[in-house]
């Protein structure tokens, strides 16, 4: 006699996204009552839960979510609701604790360097995989995504490395500039930067200052045009790495809050409805976007140039020049000012910005 199969009840999950010390996965299927206390299924500890606070519930439609009469009410992407079909990601709101909306099971690994966040557990997989070889490495992705951050993640797993990681940005070097930096980081890592506008020229001196010590290590928002033959024979055995949208990984926006936080000592407070909120944004500027976000909570709006000493505003020009290694774009956004107001800031205060161009870090 033939066993009759027994189809399994689908099985969701819910991710603890705050308070972040608090990450957690919820499995769950069927009907899962979210309390205080027993007898409930998913049992959030905290005063501001009640006892019975929501259901979760699966219907023909999907599943949905439902208020118990809580105290505090129930919340699903910053709208409170009493009852609610959930879609992939939804954020929920249940007293000071955050829900996230799982039909798959989340990933699991933590962030073990700079590239934060347990949805880019494939790239820092990777990275470190080209780091254990000396292959050439071509970052792609959209502005804002994290190449650099993903490229310094890079450099650090070679390490102990003979040579220092170089920066350049392809828009503005030079051919001698990018000779000669090049020749820099002989035994370390070469990143460059928007490698599609690199010239002829550039590409050729760069072909024949690399050393076989070096790695080559390219950032790109889209595939590269034609490189010159030996620059693309040097690429031959490239390894294409994808680094996703924001959009693509939104679960990892709280672990990047915090991260952003203690980075950039941020003073003010990170409760759940501005982390809510925050989760619930969108972010067309990526990581970036959000870390200029985060960067600016708790702080004063900030005061006119002319009102401020130019002598702090000249430090602070030319602090971010160096930061960004001369990459005017990058500082300006750092800023939260255009290019054209850079420049005007820097002639205005008597900063030479080509003499910052390739200071290195």
């Amino acid at each position: 006699m033939q066993a009759l199969a027994i189809n399994p009840e689908p099985v969701a999950y819910l991710v603890r996204l705050h308070p972040p010390t608090r990450w957690r996965i919820y499995p769950f299927c069927g009907e899962v009552v979210i309390g205080r206390s027993s007898p409930c299924q998913i049992i959030i500890r905290s005063d501001t839960v009640s006892r019975h606070h929501a259901k979760l519930e699966r219907h023909e439609e999907g599943w949905t979510v439902r208020d118990l009469d809580s105290v505090n009410g129930l919340f699903v992407n910053g709208e409170r609701v009493q009852r609610q079909l959930l879609t992939e990601g939804d954020i929920i709101r249940v007293g000071t604790t955050l829900l996230r909306f799982e039909a798959a099971m989340p990933a699991l690994e933590a962030a073990d360097g700079g590239l934060v966040g347990r949805g880019l557990a494939a790239q820092r997989a990777q990275l470190r995989q080209a780091a254990a070889g000396n292959r050439p490495v071509i970052l792609v992705g959209d502005a804002g995504t994290g190449k650099s951050v993903a490229a310094a993640y890079l450099h650090q797993a070679r390490c102990p490395a003979p040579g220092p990681m170089v920066r350049v940005s392809c828009a503005a070097v030079s051919p001698n500039q990018l000779e000669q930096l090049a020749r820099t980081a002989t035994g370390g890592t070469l990143f460059l930067r928007g490698a599609g506008a690199l010239s002829v020229r550039c590409q050729r001196r760069l072909a024949r200052a690399l050393d076989e010590t070096t790695l080559l290590v390219l950032s790109t928002r889209e595939a590269l045009p034609r490189l010159e033959p030996r620059l693309e024979a040097r690429l031959a055995n490239k390894l294409e790495i994808q680094i996703p949208p924001l959009a693509r990984h939104p679960q990892d926006i709280p672990e990047l809050v915090q991260h952003f936080v203690g980075v950039h000592e941020v003073r003010a407070l990170v409760d759940v409805e501005l982390m809510e909120r925050l989760c619930c944004s969108r972010w067309p500027g990526n990581v970036r976007e959000l870390e200029q976000a985060v960067m600016r909570l708790g702080q004063p709006e900030a005061q006119p140039i002319t009102e401020r000493d130019p002598g702090d505003v000249r430090a602070e020009l030319i602090r971010t020049l160096r930061l960004h290694v001369g990459d005017v774009a990058a500082a300006a956004t750092a800023l939260g000012i255009s290019r054209s107001q850079l420049y005007r800031r820097a002639a205005r205060l008597g900063v030479r910005v080509a003499d910052l161009r390739w200071h290195g870090r």
